[in-house]
């Protein structure tokens, strides 16, 4: 995700070699939430950009709500986040097989050898899943989905 001085550094940067902005200053009051260039409608797409990578964890159909209202591709981002979580949840799972050969085996070591295994079981079957083609959520879901709920909401009608 990137540290405050790099996001801070890239922004400049990006300021710096951009024309003049048509978006609404951040304090100018908004008349219609529906219109384009809304508030509301950045915020959700600012929400969208910084939490893009962990919604591939999300179940498949609230992964196509994400692609029908903002453009996300689940398999790239599903395919980037099983490899991460696969080489982690993997690399934890050997850890602990060499600790238990090593005869230096732990309650921690058991702990990473359930949920490190798990995982990576896990992140083999999704990545089967997007090889055929389809979106495919992970148990972790449940901790991104309270922070991804306001881009799963009903879109409100318009007036």
């Amino acid at each position: 995700m990137g540290s405050l001085p790099v996001v801070i550094a890239f922004q400049a940067w990006r300021e710096a070699r951009s024309p003049a902005s048509t978006e609404p200053p951040l304090d100018a009051p908004v008349a219609d939430p529906a219109a384009p260039n809304s508030v509301a409608k950045r915020d959700a797409r600012d929400r969208f950009r910084m939490l893009e990578p962990l919604l591939s964890l999300l179940r498949a159909s609230e992964q196509e709500i994400l692609v029908r209202r903002f453009g996300f591709d689940p398999l790239r981002w599903g395919r980037i986040t099983a490899a991460v979580l696969l080489l982690v949840a993997g690399g934890n799972a050997a850890v602990s097989l060499m600790n238990l050969a090593a005869r230096s085996f732990g309650i921690f070591d058991f702990l990473w050898l359930g949920i490190g295994g798990s995982l990576a079981l896990e992140q083999l079957a999704r990545w089967r899943r997007l090889q055929r083609g389809s979106p495919a959520g992970s148990v972790l879901g449940a901790l991104v989905r309270p922070l991804a709920r306001p881009l799963l909401a009903p879109e409100a009608a318009p007036a």
